[in-house]
């Protein structure tokens, strides 16, 4: 069940209206990790016409990135020049404009290219979405491109892309978390209950169908895996920055963390970009409940004493003299 993605589907539906009458568009989905984009996008894909043209490309978190890996993806599919220039390695360039060649024929005039996950694009990746979306008004094709936008620091560089990708012919959908509505009608829960659970994940949908699901376990495996897999990519100081918090719950002061690391306000930068911790002002947060849950829960047990014998410490020595 898609709920809460009326609008979105309407927005692409008019985005793919455009390219075929008008010219290509292209349309960044953006959101957190679980928050749906790439059901909405399968979703999308299901209402097209059995015969339309979909080619779909992402990009993966690995040690090493695959340099245009999306565009092989999506080469395989459509196979030709394009799938031989790109085996023998020739100029990104020449591959960059032979895309665009073949997409300003005929034949590609309804087509619909998806691309995932381009946070972790490499440079080539990147390079190519920019030069693309650039001349994509020369077809009548649809881009979907879909990023998560917690995950990109101040330096990212899919920033520089995004900065340049021309405003007549791009938009943007930004999805939300769910409502506690949604997750009433999702749950079938009275909404005493479905508030609950909606402080737990946040109204993330994939935390929401998790946790739904697991019965009465606290934090789902399918969860302390994805979020361990997050922190897996830390700097071992951050990740141990990340473990103090996890110790909190709800909202730890900075000033705590401050008495723990040297570099603590560069370290919670660091989660944040790894869309882990939320810092507002004097504070820093856990996105979700059930992302402090599975961090905490993997503590080694010296570990998870070592904090919190530091937070009683800190509070005692932060408490404020009595006065007479």
């Amino acid at each position: 069940m898609l709920l809460e993605r009326q609008a979105a589907m309407e927005q692409l539906g008019r985005a793919r209206d455009l390219a075929i009458n008008d010219s290509g568009r292209t349309v960044l989905v953006v959101g957190e990790a679980g928050i749906g984009k790439t059901r909405l996008l399968e979703a999308f894909a299901g209402t097209l016409p059995a015969d339309a043209r979909i080619y779909r490309g992402g990009c993966e978190a690995l040690f090493a990135p695959r340099p245009l890996g999306p565009l092989f993806d999506i080469a395989e599919e459509i196979g030709g020049t394009l799938a031989d220039l790109l085996r023998s390695g020739a100029d990104n360039h020449r591959i960059y404009t032979e895309f665009v060649t073949l997409i300003e024929h005929s034949d590609f005039d309804d087509a619909v290219f998806i691309i995932e996950d381009v946070h972790w694009a490499d440079n080539a990746t990147m390079d190519f979405l920019k030069f693309v979306a650039r001349r994509i008004s020369r077809s009548k094709c649809l881009l979907l491109v879909s990023y998560r936008d917690a995950e990109l620091g101040v330096n990212h560089p899919l920033l520089y892309v995004l900065g340049d990708l021309p405003h007549d012919t791009t938009s943007r959908i930004s999805l939300e978390a769910l409502s506690l509505d949604a997750i009433a009608e999702l749950s079938d829960l009275d909404r005493r209950r479905a508030q609950e659970v909606l402080d737990i994940t946040g109204g993330n949908p994939f935390f929401v169908r998790e946790f739904l699901s697991s019965g009465n376990v606290k934090v789902p495996a399918t969860v302390t895996d994805a979020i361990l897999a997050k922190a897996a990519r830390l700097s071992p100081d951050a990740r141990l920055l990340l473990n103090l918090v996890s110790v909190v719950p709800g909202k730890c002061e900075v000033r705590f963390l401050e008495a723990a690391f040297e570099n603590a306000l560069d370290l919670l930068d660091e989660c944040s970009e790894k869309g882990l911790l939320t810092i507002d002002r004097k504070f820093a947060a856990f996105n979700h409940e059930l992302a402090r849950l599975a961090v905490e829960d993997a503590l080694p047990a010296g570990q998870r004493s070592k904090w919190n014998v530091h937070m009683l410490d800190t509070l005692r020595t932060n408490q404020p003299e009595a006065t007479a």
